[in-house]
């Protein structure tokens, strides 16, 4: 849609990354970026429309599930951590408002101190809810943006 080549594009397990065969500028960044979750929220909001009309049987509860999932990685991927959708953005904005260096640090900040207690937010979900996530952010990514001097 931007005209901006794709190089590769990688998909594994908990995602994946397009990489552009160019530089981009800050607004296509932050474009591709929020692409992502608005995604999820728009096939959440497409599979939430057509349950009722999808009766009773096995089409309306994968349609339900479709539309759970897919709200659920929309929240997940706005989590202020490296790499998901939500720590980039978090950088971007900051960028926005502070000295590129400074905007990392932050980011790197505010992506440490969620991965510190991302463990015991799990804790609270398995024991809550029932379910753990088997994502781990790692501390130290989060730790050399917060220490970062470029």
């Amino acid at each position: 849609v931007q005209g901006v080549p794709v190089r590769r594009i990688m998909m594994h397990g908990g995602g994946g990354f397009c990489e552009a065969a160019r530089s981009v500028t800050r607004y296509e960044d932050e474009l591709f970026t929020v692409m992502g979750p608005i995604v999820n929220l728009a096939l959440w909001a497409i599979c939430s429309l057509l349950v009722p009309y999808a009766g009773y049987g096995d089409l309306a509860w994968a349609l339900s599930m479709a539309a759970y999932i897919n709200i659920f990685l929309f929240a997940f991927n706005l989590f202020p951590i490296m790499p998901l959708d939500g720590g980039r953005l978090t950088h971007l904005i900051l960028g926005r408002l502070l000295p590129p260096l400074t905007a990392t640090r932050v980011a790197g900040g505010i992506g440490l101190i969620t991965a510190i207690l991302w463990i015991p937010m799990m804790a609270y979900a398995y024991f809550t809810f029932g379910f753990v996530l088997f994502f781990f952010p790692s501390i130290r990514l989060q730790w050399q943006m917060f220490r970062s001097t470029i």
